[in-house]
């Protein structure tokens, strides 16, 4: 299968990517972390999800060290790791780590940020998904209002 040996040649080239990052930079730096999540998203691909998690989690490890929790390349960071949880099935931690990912945007960029709107209904998502609805659909509301209040022409329904 042709896709399966790109992404075999694609994990080689990320894992001398990933030591070149650790050679050059050092173990806990962002581009240590960078590497790692790329490394990450192809073993997802290759639905190695026992071994891409636990190299995210790790990844965002480093960066909130280098950044903070204030920071928006953190809150990226526990979306892609919001991923991991959901194909994991652990709906409630990927809940409990996009609410932290809406926390940092919020703070970051301001209450009326299209990333904060994205996030919002990417939360509500989750809600949906363990029978929360009274706080989906409130959640998706607001999404929705700070989306069209930023004249953003996204259809909600493919987010």
């Amino acid at each position: 299968d042709d896709v399966q040996g790109k992404l075999a040649e694609g994990e080689a080239f990320m894992r001398r990517a990933l030591e070149e990052a650790r050679m050059g930079f050092g173990d806990d730096t962002p581009h240590v972390a960078a590497a790692m999540s790329n490394l990450a998203e192809c073993l997802r691909l290759q639905g190695r999800l026992k071994e891409a998690e636990p190299m995210c989690e790790q990844a965002v490890s480093i960066l909130e060290k280098a950044f903070g929790l204030r920071d928006p390349r953190v809150a990226n960071a526990y979306q892609n790791l919001v991923t991991f949880y959901v194909l994991g099935g652990d709906i409630p931690k990927a809940q409990a780590t996009a609410e932290k990912a809406l926390n940092i945007f919020h703070q970051a960029l301001g209450k009326n940020h299209p990333i904060v709107a994205r996030s919002m209904w990417g939360l509500a998502s989750l809600l949906s998904r363990q029978g929360k609805q009274k706080d989906a659909l409130a959640l998706r509301l607001e999404s929705m209002e700070l989306m069209e209040g930023n004249g953003e022409l996204l259809l909600a329904s493919s987010m």
